[in-house]
Order: structure tokens, then sequence, then C-alpha cells
């Protein structure tokens, strides 16, 4: 075996080499405790995922027949509100259009009692027509059969009619002519026509009201049925949705032994020279607002190095979708080490966290330190160069 002689530079290499290994195993211990716990509380959880999936299964089954009879139940009762509003609607035109014909025949009655007939009936001779005949010496009327009438009988017409005059009274105040009872009768039916119309519009306008009424009331129950539904309904889609995160829950590679279900809803964030990212395993990636990428699977090198991959982020200006694919390591706490973008819009990153970190990785750490002491030690003993 070929020996390299090292100046003194060597040797204090590997002296800075070793406080490093030292600062890295006493982060993997207190890692590995801090793995165990995490471990220790997450353990069962895919077998209590499981169970909970079934259990909100069997729940969620009778809910939606509990949803479905209600929609059957609303939709019959939608329909009754619908046909009972088209026939309100209906009865309530023919109200009006009937009430729109009865003004209109009573305007019409009325105005033909206004301009009624005012001639004289046919054959009849109204008292003082200058047209009726008379006797040339008194001025009287002559009876319509003149040329029967003798001496005697003419002269004892105007002798009677001189003795009516003579001894009439003086005639009163002129007293206003009754009022024809076929004009009172006349009257009276006009105003009886119009009373019974206004009554009538009144009677189908508190019709249309009482049917508004339970039309009003039909609706609240609709609406109220409606309300219940739409709750039961929600109640069933978020069982469906838990139902749902479960079985990807489920079904999602978490690395070897399930180390990382206690990532699940954990982010690594930190700002990175101008750039705020935050990478969250079985989430998104993102620079800024900017996507890098949704968590799509983990993968495990043959050294046990966990790497998470983040793809089909948003796309680059004339380029390909972004990604990230992002290395995890031992460390004591979660924290985001680095990202660089070695091609475009292709981004790799270095994460540390407790989940990294596993006894084999301790044990790689001892041997080294093991060594690297046993150089140090040996270069010590030779002075200023050893071989290494």
């Amino acid at each position: 075996m070929n020996k390299k002689t090292c100046p003194n530079a060597c040797f204090n290499e590997a002296k800075a080499r070793r406080e490093e290994l030292v600062a890295e195993l006493s982060r993997a211990r207190r890692g590995t405790k801090a793995r165990d716990a995490a471990a220790a509380k997450t353990r069962g959880r895919r077998e209590a995922w499981v169970k909970e999936r079934e259990a909100l299964e069997k729940e969620a089954a009778k809910k939606k027949e509990v949803v479905d009879a209600m929609r059957v139940e609303l939709d019959a009762v939608e329909e009754i509100e619908r046909k009972a509003r088209e026939a309100r609607e209906a009865a309530e035109a023919k109200a009006r259009e009937e009430e729109e014909a009865a003004r209109a025949s009573e305007e019409g009655e009325r105005g033909d009692a206004e301009g009624g007939d005012t001639t004289t009936e046919e054959g009849r001779i109204v008292e003082g027509d200058e047209s009726a005949p008379r006797d040339d010496e008194t001025g009287a009327e002559k009876p319509a059969d003149d040329a029967e009438e003798t001496d005697e009988e003419r002269g004892k017409r105007i002798a009677s009619q001189w003795i009516s005059d003579e001894g009439a009274e003086e005639p009163g105040p002129e007293e206003p002519e009754p009022q024809e009872f076929d004009d009172r009768v006349d009257d009276v039916d006009d105003s009886t026509f119009s009373f019974k119309s206004r009554i009538g519009g009144l009677l189908d306008r508190a019709k249309s009201f009482v049917a508004r009424r339970a039309d009003d009331k039909l609706t609240d129950s609709v609406s109220s049925k409606k309300d219940a539904h739409r709750r039961q309904k929600e109640a069933l889609d978020d069982m469906e949705s838990k139902i749902q995160e479960l079985k990807t829950n489920i079904e999602r590679d978490y690395g070897p032994g399930d180390a990382m279900i206690s990532l699940l809803g954990r982010c690594f964030d930190a700002k990175i020279e101008k750039y705020k990212y935050s990478a969250c395993p079985f989430g998104d990636a993102t620079q800024d607002h900017v996507r890098l990428g949704s968590h799509d699977c983990v993968e495990t090198n043959d050294d046990g190095h966990v790497t998470l991959t983040f793809n089909a982020g948003d796309s680059c200006w004339s380029g390909p979708s972004r990604s990230l694919a992002l290395s995890l390591r031992c460390g004591e706490k979660d924290e985001l080490v680095s990202i660089d973008e070695p091609s475009r819009c292709e981004y790799i990153g270095v994460a540390r966290t407790p989940i990294a970190c596993d006894p084999t990785t301790i044990d790689a750490l001892e041997r080294e330190l093991r060594e690297l002491d046993r150089l140090i030690a040996t270069a010590s003993s030779s002075g200023a160069k050893t071989e290494l």
C-alpha cells in the first residue's frame, strides 16, 4: 500500500474535520432521540387511519340515506309549491280580467243612462202642444172629432171653461216636480251594481291574500327543508372529503418504517438569498409565490439517504415545469439548509430533520471519528509529518 506523506496542513485539516464529526455526531444522537420520540407518537398511526376510515364510511353511508330521502321529500314539496304558485297566479289573473270587464260594463251602462231618449211617445199629444186643434173663438182645444159636435154641446163646453177659469184659485209657488219613480229605480239599480262590483273586487282580493299567505307558508316550509338538506349534505361532503384524505394517508409512502409520518402537515421554511422558500413534505414547495411543485414520492438511496421529490410546479417562460429534489439529512431540528438551481427550473435542496437520523448514521459517524482519532494520534507521536 502506497503511503502519502503530508505536511502540517494535512494534520490541521484532520483536526478540523474531527471537530465537525464531533458536532455532527452530537446532532445525530440528539436527532435520533427526537426521532424515536416522534416515532413513538406516530406508531400505529396507519392502523388508526384504517379504523377511522372504516367507521367513517359506515357513518357516511347512513348519512347518504338521510340526504337522499330529504332530497326526494324536498323535490315533492317544491313541485307542490310550484303548482300552487301557478294556480294562484292564474286565479289572480282571471280575477283581474273579470274586475276589468265588470268595471267596463258599469261605465257603459252609466253612460247609456245619462244620454237616454227624451222624445215623446209616438202618437201622444203633450199638453200645451201648439199642433193640437183649437176653437177659433175661444182658443180652446177642440175635440178630435169636431164634425159631430152640435151647437148645444159646443155652448156647454165654452161655458164650462169660463166657469172653471173664474173659480180657479191663484196658483202658489211653483213646486219642483217629483222625481219619476222609474228614474229613482234606475239610480238604485246603478248604485247597487257599483256596490256589488266593488264587493266582488274586495272578495277576490281577499281570496288572493289568503292564497298568498298559504303560498308564503308553503315557501317557508320549502326554505326550511332546503336549509336542513343543505346542512346534511355539507356534513356528508365533509365526511367524504375526510374519507378521501384518510385513504391518501393510508396509501402514501412514508419511507423506511413509516418514519416520516410525523412530517405530515409540517414544512421546512427559510429565506435563502433573496427568496423565501417553503417545502412541505406531502404538500407543496414554493419560492415566494411561485410553485416549485407538489410532493409525489419518497426516494431512498443505497446509503439510506431519503429524497423528497416535488413535481408539476409552475411552468417557466418557454421552459419546463418547475421541480424540486429535497434531500433529508440528520439533524436535531427541522431546518431548510440550502436550495440551488443547477438547471433551469430544476431545483435541488437539503433539509435537516430528526426523522432522517437512524442508528446506521450514528454508527457511520462513530467509525469515521475513531479512524480519524487514530490517524491524529499517530501524527502527533511522529512530529510535524505523518503518513495518512
